[in-house]
């Protein structure tokens, strides 16, 4: 029983985005300490900018509390602090791990669009590219008004991003299987087991053979 009580302090724990930088630092010097070659350090960030990004947006499809503005607000700007870490280390953070957390910068995004606006479902298309129609709908129904001021998401406006999700699946019949079901799966949950296959390019050594002194008897 004791055990269960500090276990669950710990997991209240507030952790900022300060002690994740701190943490991606600490990993990053680890790494080139390691003498971990720089591909293989760009595909691990990928895959860890990629796993952050699908539990965070997972517990914002679960939690109504977190779907309000002030909250994808307060995403928006931990985000922002994240990709600018990302850039500072550019030589082993590429677009590829930044893009994959563009899922979550769209969901903090549609949290602060106007939705009363006459183009919002347009908008709302237009900016949240990498979301599914499902995931788009399930956070405008979870909204939460930030003030009694502010109206609930209008049921007018989530049909319209169905009809216009449908009507650009339809057009898209002249092209490639992947481009057409991009939006047309109907996948609410990010898939955190998901696994990028790994790569690894051959990278010659700048030492020649005929430099290298041997010990004796192993030649």
């Amino acid at each position: 029983r004791g055990l269960g009580k500090r276990g669950s302090s710990i997991l209240r724990e507030e952790v900022s985005i300060r002690d994740l930088v701190r943490e991606l630092s600490v990993i990053l010097e680890v790494l080139r300490d390691m003498g971990v070659s720089s591909c293989a350090i760009k595909q691990l960030m990928r895959q860890t900018f990629y796993f952050m990004d699908s539990v965070a947006l997972n517990n914002i499809l679960l939690r109504k509390d977190l779907c309000h503005w002030s909250r994808g607000l307060n995403i928006r700007h931990n985000l922002s602090q994240l990709e600018d870490w990302g850039r500072t280390h550019s030589h082993l953070i590429d677009t590829r791990a930044l893009d994959a957390l563009l899922p979550l910068v769209q969901a903090a995004q549609l949290l602060q669009i106007n939705k009363k606006e006459r183009d919002a479902a347009e908008k709302i298309c237009g900016v949240c590219s990498d979301l599914s129609p499902l995931q788009i709908q399930k956070l405008l129904t979870m909204y939460t008004p930030a003030n009694e001021f502010e109206e609930r998401v209008p049921p007018n406006l989530i049909r319209a991003i169905s009809q216009h999700f449908n009507l650009s699946v339809s057009n898209r019949s002249g092209q490639d299987a992947a481009s057409r079901s991009k939006h047309s799966q109907p996948k609410l949950m990010q898939d955190v087991s998901l696994v990028y296959p790994p790569t690894f390019p051959y990278a010659p050594s700048p030492l020649l053979l005929s430099e290298i002194d041997l010990p004796p008897g192993w030649e």
